[in-house]
């Protein structure tokens, strides 16, 4: 009942009072199943829309270590925590998925090409460790949406590194056609990593397909895919017809069970 009312109240959008119910269903029912959905609702409502950041970041604790303490134990870990667990998990990347996006590649200096070297070194550090942390929530929690969802983050990964590389100024002092050939260079460098995304987007489509689950991260790998590679992965158009209903006329009988429409009684 306490779970069925939290839910109620949220639907009236009554939320400050709904994250109140939440956490009394919390409070009463520790161990009942559902308290992973109550935690993970007040949480949501605390963070968006309460933007009660601190409490909402202590629910989404407590849902995490209660999973994680489980599946140590070799206890069945509820479907429901499983996925609310790797969504937070997947969420909180977000972050550092931000910090290694902004990190750029410093301009060749002919001289002295350490700050180059240093900077590209540090962006592909980074880079591999994004992508770490995303395979980690594909093999951690083996959750549909979350592991579509990673997916998505390591071609994107992959593909901030080929913009960023690409982005790169030629050195000062060089002619067009030498700037050409420094050009080129990159564009040969970013190779391995343009197959690495298209492979990454690939694999987000096939496991979604495989899966029977489509979030917007396999919705942006198809659009993805259908400019990287068109003939593989066409375009679909979208296609709009006008719905007319066909005209049936249908003879009805009148019996025992169904009455004359001029019956008395059924008239207008």
């Amino acid at each position: 009942i306490y779970f069925s009312m939290a839910r109620d109240l949220e639907r009236a959008d009554r939320v400050n009072d709904a994250a109140t119910a939440y956490a009394e269903f919390i409070k009463k029912f520790p161990g009942d199943e559902q308290v992973y959905e109550a935690l993970w609702r007040e949480a949501q409502l605390r963070k968006t829309r309460l933007r009660q950041l601190p409490q909402a970041e202590k629910l989404e604790n407590t849902l995490l270590f209660t999973a994680k303490e489980r599946q140590k134990k070799g206890e069945k870990v509820p479907p429901v925590a499983a996925d609310y667990a790797s969504r937070i998990a997947y969420e909180r990347l977000e972050k550092d998925f931000e910090k290694y996006a902004k990190l750029k590649i410093e301009r060749p200096n002919l001289r002295n090409p350490t700050n180059f070297t240093r900077s590209l070194d540090t962006k592909a550090k980074a880079r591999d460790q994004m992508i770490k942390a995303y395979e980690e929530i594909v093999t951690g929690y083996q959750q549909a949406y979350s592991t579509i969802g990673s997916l998505y983050k390591i071609a994107q990964a992959w593909e901030n590194f080929v913009t960023t590389l690409l982005a790169v100024p030629c050195p000062t002092g060089l002619t067009e056609d030498q700037c050409m050939l420094v050009k080129q260079g990159l564009e040969e460098k970013a190779g391995p990593s343009r197959d690495s995304s298209k492979a990454a987007y690939k694999a987000c489509v096939d496991k979604s397909s495989e899966l029977n689950v489509f979030t917007q991260y396999s919705t942006e790998c198809v659009k993805v895919l259908e400019r990287l590679v068109p003939d593989a992965f066409p375009e679909m158009a979208e296609r709009r017809l006008k719905y007319a209903p066909e005209e049936r006329k249908v003879e009805v009988k009148s019996n025992s069970l169904i009455l004359r429409y001029d019956a008395p009684g059924t008239g207008s």
